[in-house]
């Protein structure tokens, strides 16, 4: 793909910019790259560690100047990650198995909780 960074963005580096937590620059080296490969036009990433914002990127190779942090963004099939964690964690806490059924019949009480615990993942 010679030629790609070139046509992308005149040559020079992508302008990421935002910020990144100590021990977190990976993420915005990982970033960058995506944008070098031209796997990114206009895209953000932001990231916390319990309360603390660790990593806040974004980045335009459209040369969109208004693009910011700001900006908002579209989203695709974000609802797998989370329905992914959500039930990771729920087998971690023993309230279900990899091998259960989706439509096996939970807890009579189980119902409402699930519903909150996949609320409060929404909850920002």
């Amino acid at each position: 793909m010679p030629g790609l960074l070139a046509s992308l963005f005149g040559g020079k580096e992508p302008d990421v910019r935002g910020t990144v937590a100590p021990g977190f620059e990976p993420v915005r080296d990982l970033f960058r790259d995506h944008f070098k490969r031209g796997l990114e036009e206009d895209a953000q990433v932001c990231a916390y560690v319990g309360e603390e914002k660790v990593v806040d990127l974004w980045c335009s190779s459209s040369g969109d100047p208004n693009y910011d942090g700001d900006s908002l963004t579209l989203l695709f099939s974000s609802t797998k990650s989370l329905t992914s964690i959500m039930v990771a964690t729920l087998v971690d806490q023993g309230l279900i198995t990899y091998g259960d059924k989706v439509m096996q019949p939970p807890l009579p009480d189980f119902a409402p909780k699930l519903v909150m615990f996949y609320l409060s993942l929404l909850d920002f």
